[in-house]
């Protein structure tokens, strides 16, 4: 796989390996503008299998925490020269071999090197930065220095500084899905930036999914401003629903304890395509799944998980619509 006259990166062999130790791709991740979406969602249309090669670099460069020192930088890229002599070249081919714990290793190896000079999602180099992730299967309750509580889903990060409550507004950066019951202060705003799209709010409890080119914001309680490049924003009110993909927008009213059940350990679908649930087990559970028939994709499920089971969903899904669901691998499955 190759780049052709691609101003970000050289033209040369791509693997998730080079992504992540690519600084374009690092801003595209953590501080993106307007050009660099542009640029690598047009990438990621080119060729079957960049989507999920972005996903898997973009996990791994916000798995990494924390800004290294010069010395942390030296020591970090002497090692890994000493220990991986071969890291240049692509290693897409193989990688499968290797567990997540050793690419995580890798990428802080090689993204350190490149990192001295940016500055993670937002320009002040004060910031101390503090991070919480979650794996997959994984939630984790949160609470900000100022009374905020967020319950982070599987496969997410959040970050903010630990001076939140000492500045005029309050910010936070998500990546994935979370659940937001924001402290109220009317005197500082709180606001939520992800990749797609700001979330702007006094005090209120809301949901947000964020992934790749989709965000999607269901609003519980209160009232929030929702701020979506190049476009008017959404005001919403309870009940409210924004759902953004590959950049346009809709708004409608929901039932949002559809979209908060996951707090509870429930999985819940309500008229849901099954290209969207084969994407959410992805995100959620490390789970691939293909199809041969493509008219599949478009089948709605309608189920209630009382114990999150990616296994159990699938049989169902077999039954209900006469599926023959075969398991390939481990965490592999086919739909035909």
């Amino acid at each position: 796989m190759r780049l052709r006259n691609n101003p970000y990166m050289n033209d040369s062999d791509i693997s998730v390996t080079a992504l992540v130790a690519s600084e374009a791709f690092q801003r595209f991740c953590l501080n993106p503008t307007p050009e660099d979406k542009a640029h690598w969602e047009a990438w990621m249309k080119e060729e079957a299998g960049r989507p999920e090669m972005v996903d898997e670099a973009k996990c791994l460069i916000l798995d990494l925490s924390e800004m290294p020192s010069s010395e942390d930088v030296k020591l970090e890229w002497n090692r890994l020269k000493a220990e991986l002599p071969g890291w240049e070249q692509p290693v897409a081919k193989t990688r499968n071999l290797w567990s997540r714990k050793t690419w995580i290793g890798v990428a802080a190896s090689v993204a350190a090197a490149v990192w001295l000079g940016v500055l993670l999602w937002n320009p002040s180099a004060d910031f101390q930065w503090q991070e919480y992730a979650t794996s997959f299967g994984e939630t984790r309750l949160i609470e900000l220095p100022d009374g905020t509580e967020i319950t982070l889903n599987a496969k997410s990060s959040l970050r903010f500084d630990a001076a939140l409550t000492q500045a005029d507004t309050r910010e936070v950066w998500l990546e994935g899905e979370g659940f937001f019951d924001v402290a109220h202060d009317p005197k500082h705003p709180f606001i939520l930036h992800t990749s797609e799209g700001d979330v702007r709010v006094l005090g209120t409890s809301f949901n947000v999914f964020q992934r790749a080119t989709q965000l999607q914001v269901t609003l519980v309680e209160g009232k929030v401003q929702l701020t979506l490049p190049d476009q008017s924003d959404f005001l919403m009110a309870p009940g409210d629903q924004v759902a953004v993909r590959d950049g346009q927008a809709d708004q409608r009213q929901v039932e949002t304890d559809f979209f908060t059940a996951w707090k509870t350990g429930q999985l819940v679908f309500k008229e849901v395509a099954i290209r969207d649930l084969i994407d959410r087990l992805a995100w959620e559970f490390d789970l691939k799944v293909s199809v041969e028939r493509a008219d599949v994709l478009n089948q709605r499920v309608n189920a209630v998980i009382p114990n999150p089971d990616p296994d159990a969903l699938l049989k169902a899904i077999g039954e209900i619509y006469d599926l023959d669901i075969v398991q390939q691998a481990e965490n592999t499955y086919l739909i035909r």
